[in-house]
């Protein structure tokens, strides 16, 4: 039954969950100011090893599930805000374990990290709202 969920969760990020914006192009340079810490993405980097590399890669590439960083992701949710992306991770994975809000947090704030963010003084909230294309490059960091 847990592939069935996958794909209905993969079917829902690639068929319009996730609508494609202009906002923000894959290396430009991002306008908004950081909303995570090195720290957040830190924890966030152990909880997604422990709880989320199994479906979507070591290195957030996908497997089972949706890649989490990189092109395809980066067209798909740039244009989406950070609270829609929290409120997303948060219904990971179907049918559980589920994680904390600090947790959940943490996974969204290593994805954002991922995907170009930089870190900033403040951590990532529940509250947090920006466009994601606003705060990220979508080009992956140096592993």
């Amino acid at each position: 039954m847990r592939p069935v969920l996958v794909l209905t969760a993969a079917a829902a990020l690639y068929a319009g969950r996730a609508p494609v914006s202009v906002r923000a192009v894959a290396g430009q340079a991002p306008t908004g100011s950081p909303v995570t810490t090195a720290a957040q993405a830190e924890q966030g980097r152990s909880t997604f090893r422990a709880q989320c590399a199994a479906c979507h890669g070591r290195d957030l590439s996908g497997s089972e599930a949706p890649p989490l960083a990189g092109s395809g992701f980066f067209s798909a949710w740039k244009g989406q805000s950070t609270q829609y992306l929290f409120k997303y991770v948060q219904e990971m994975p179907p049918g559980g374990p589920y994680l904390t809000p600090e947790q959940y947090l943490g996974v969204v704030a290593f994805i954002l990290q991922q995907n170009g963010a930089t870190a900033g003084t403040q951590p990532l909230t529940a509250a947090t709202d920006v466009p994601i294309g606003s705060i990220a490059t979508g080009e992956r960091p140096p592993q």
